[in-house]
């Protein structure tokens, strides 16, 4: 008697979203907003979960250096919606890499058999390690650097001592984010940003993607990696405008080509953060020859996930890179510049 054939057989794609959350007494001032956070997130994920046909599971961590590094709750299905509600309290100082490295280390334990499992964790602190006694900066680093593909390891910290710090720690340069903590909505900001983005995720997550090393921001591109993993484009092939002021990009392509717009055919300098669909093309030009570089790799070049995802620029030395609009009203940015296809 013939088995029935695996292949046919719907993916079982299991979540695991990690919340690891300060809980020194710097953040005081947002317990309220913390608590609404995460509950929140919870629910979406839910939601999403039920939606989307995926299991999903939720942790939360808390830690300071009085009560040291707490699980509220482990792998517990968000569709049971569990609640830090009276169980977050910001005391004392912040043992910082003790609660990242314990809570990767709890989670690898989990079983992965029957199923495609992905395992997300942010980080969260309005402030740098002072008080870890288990682990050192090393050790995570070594503990997030050794990790699998399926794992995607993201922080959220106060400036850019902190994103330094945090790439020491081992954290992918394009999973580290910053927020505002002086704000009294920093961190309903920092929540709506964790929700699209594994909301995102779940979504990429039907299309076989299970990690990310770039779910906030783009990665550096020299010029010799563009030359050397993309295809050139040939100057008679498009032309480089300078965007005179703010203007949606079907007037824009009108008033530099003299045609009607074409969709697809005007690529906009990226220079702040923007959603990029997994669909658009993009472009690498190097400033030592003006060449341009485009071509399959040129998204995985840059560290773009494999979905839809709101991205920011960094310091590109010596590239420009250029993002496909397919909309007839994007707005062009006055004193960037613009690729057109011809």
């Amino acid at each position: 008697m013939y088995g029935r054939d695996q292949a046919a057989e719907p993916a079982n794609r299991i979540n695991h979203f990690v919340l690891v959350v300060d809980q020194s007494s710097s953040m005081r001032r947002h317990q309220r907003a913390v608590v609404q956070v995460v509950d929140n997130f919870v629910a979406d994920m839910a939601v999403r979960s039920e939606e989307m046909s995926q299991e999903t599971r939720i942790t939360v961590y808390t830690f300071d250096s009085s009560d040291g590094v707490r699980c509220l709750f482990y792998d517990m299905d968000a569709l049971r919606r569990p609640s830090i509600s009276g169980r977050y309290r910001p005391v004392a100082m912040t043992p910082l890499i003790d609660a990242a490295h314990q809570a990767i280390d709890e989670l690898a334990e989990t079983p992965e058999r029957y199923g495609e499992h992905s395992f997300v964790v942010f980080v969260i602190t309005d402030g740098q390690e002072n008080t870890s006694r288990r682990f050192c900066a090393l050790d995570l680093e070594r503990r997030i650097t050794g990790l699998p593909d399926h794992w995607t390891v993201a922080a959220f910290v106060p400036d850019s001592m902190g994103v330094t710090y945090a790439k020491k720690c081992g954290f992918p340069a394009g999973n580290i984010d910053k927020w505002d903590t002086t704000s009294e909505h920093g961190f309903r900001e920092v929540g709506t940003k964790i929700r699209q983005v594994s909301q995102d995720f779940m979504e990429a997550r039907t299309r076989g993607v299970r990690g990310s090393r770039s779910i906030f921001t783009v990665a550096q591109v020299t010029p010799q990696a563009a030359a050397a993993a993309l295809d050139p484009l040939p100057h008679i092939r498009y032309d480089l405008a300078d965007v005179p002021y703010d203007m949606p990009v079907n007037e824009f392509a009108a008033l530099v080509t003299g045609r009607p717009y074409r969709k697809g055919s005007v690529f906009y300098q990226l220079t702040k953060p923007v959603t990029i669909q997994n669909y658009k093309d993009v472009m690498v030009q190097t400033s030592s020859d003006g060449a341009v570089y485009t071509g399959p790799a040129a998204r995985q070049l840059l560290g773009l996930p494999e979905f839809d995802a709101k991205v920011s620029p960094t310091t590109q030395p010596g590239t420009r890179i250029f993002i496909q609009s397919t909309s007839v009203n994007r707005k062009m940015i006055g004193g960037t510049t613009a690729l057109i296809l011809k």
